[in-house]
């Protein structure tokens, strides 16, 4: 899970990318749910219904995107920084950001823990050839907030 995530295994990055994607698609569900303990953004009311519906229909991508990270070759991972030290420190980066919120949601903390997401997700999209869609999803959520 994001702020718990288990950069033991950055030598099998495979298995670690697959954990990853999934983790964020969760996140985001129960983000836009308001699930998630630490993330509890005021969203638009109008945008609520739309965003969560949006949520649901990730798991379709997720596969996608899962299967097609299976199918890296070495190169591919290496040449996006998928393995070892470099995908150790995204996920380090990634696991402070989630923990630096302390229980409490702020729109720089959330912009924060966004953007450290974004780059790791920008990476395994561009070496998978996978489309857009959890990370376009994940944008609009934080389109979706109300203004603090």
């Amino acid at each position: 899970m994001l702020g718990q995530l288990n950069f033991d295994d950055a030598d099998n990055p495979r298995n670690v990318l697959e954990e990853f994607f999934e983790d964020v698609v969760r996140f985001l569900r129960m983000v836009a749910f308001n699930e998630e303990p630490n993330w509890r953004p005021s969203f638009r009311e109008s945008l609520i219904g739309p965003m969560q519906a949006a949520t649901e229909g990730l798991n379709y991508h997720s596969d996608r995107a899962r299967k097609r990270i299976r199918e890296l070759d070495e190169d591919q991972i290496r040449d996006h920084g998928l393995s070892g030290s470099e995908l150790r420190f995204k996920l380090a980066v990634i696991n402070d950001a989630y923990g630096a919120s302390g229980g409490t949601w702020t729109f720089p903390g959330w912009r924060r823990l966004i953007e450290a997401i974004d780059v790791l997700l920008e990476s395994i999209l561009a070496a998978t050839g996978a489309g857009t869609a959890v990370s376009e999803v994940k944008d609009y959520i934080g389109l979706s907030v109300v203004d603090e």
